[in-house]
């Protein structure tokens, strides 16, 4: 007659087919499930949080109003700067020093600044003060034109020191603010104090007529 073969039992511990998954697999599911809501959650308030921002902080009226367009002789001058310190051909070892009008560090602040974001930017300098002002164009979708922003400083044995950085009428902290110029200039190729970039900016001194920029 025909053989019939026999089912080979389970070895090791293995489960057959359709047994329930072990309980440390249903743990498993369970934190992985519980770790991505968790991220889509946190991505989710952060964009709200970046939205509402971008809604609040603008304002109608701008902290630096810019009535005339800049002119030739100012923009050639910033031009010829900028070409004199380029920082992708400073030779490494050598230390220079720009020098610097605030009506010209503020030429110069306009012309980089106008590349990223439309605005109006202001410096003022004082005896080891530093005022940088700004008011940029908002997103066109939100609901006023302006956001501004102001960032005070004083003068230290090195660089600068961050003392109060307003955004709209949000104070921001001021580690975060520093973190924040910290990665601006790393992106820019510059290195802040013994960073160990190419360029590094090693001293600024503050003065009511000039700004002396140590490299």
């Amino acid at each position: 007659g025909r053989c019939t073969r026999a089912p080979r039992p389970v070895t090791g511990g293995r489960l057959s087919d359709g047994a329930a998954p072990a309980p440390g697999a249903r743990r498993w599911r369970l934190a992985r499930l519980a770790l991505w809501t968790g991220v889509a959650l946190l991505l989710a308030a952060g964009a709200a949080l970046a939205a509402a921002l971008v809604w609040w902080l603008p304002t109608d009226r701008p902290l630096v109003a810019r009535s005339e367009p800049l002119a030739v002789h100012d923009v050639e001058r910033a031009l010829q700067v900028a070409r004199q310190h380029d920082p992708r051909r400073a030779i490494p070892g050598v230390t220079r020093t720009l020098r610097l009008t605030p009506h010209e560090a503020e030429v110069l602040l306009n012309h980089a600044a106008a590349r990223l974001r439309p605005g109006h930017w202001r410096v003022q300098t004082g005896a080891e003060r530093l005022i940088v002002s700004g008011s940029v164009h908002a997103p066109a979708w939100a609901a006023r034109r302006w956001i501004d922003v102001e960032v005070h400083a004083r003068q230290t044995a090195a660089l600068p020191q961050l003392e109060r950085v307003r955004l709209g009428p949000w104070h921001m902290p001021v580690p975060l603010a520093t973190w924040l110029l910290e990665q601006a200039a790393d992106r820019a190729g510059l290195g802040l104090g013994d960073s160990g970039a190419a360029v590094s900016v090693q001293s600024v001194r503050l003065q009511p007529t000039r700004i002396h920029i140590t490299y």
